[in-house]
């Protein structure tokens, strides 16, 4: 019977991006999604703006791993050799006036 080091339950992009560093640091993963993983979106990460802001972090380590964030998906095109679809946009944010 095949045994592994992590099993991941959720390929969306929590579960995928932590099964990829898994295995990056050599560790052996199932990664367990009921539905079919394609371009569409599934479940949570469908709800997301799809925005990783290096100020959205309300720490100063949240604000690092945002940062961290960013420049890592800025370079998986290159490194899996597949378009992740990853761009740097602009994002306004607006308030209320009687905020």
């Amino acid at each position: 019977m095949k045994t592994y080091d992590w099993i991941v339950v959720g390929g969306g992009i929590t579960g995928a991006a932590l099964s990829y560093e898994l295995r990056q640091a050599n560790f052996s993963v199932l990664l367990l999604e009921p539905h079919l993983i394609s371009n569409s979106a599934t479940n949570a990460t469908r709800y997301s703006y799809g925005g990783i802001p290096y100020w959205s972090g309300t720490t100063p380590l949240t604000q690092q791993l945002c940062t961290e964030g960013l420049e890592i998906q800025s370079q998986l095109t290159a490194e899996l050799d597949v378009d992740t679809q990853f761009r740097y946009l602009d994002l306004v944010l607006t308030i209320g006036l009687d905020s």
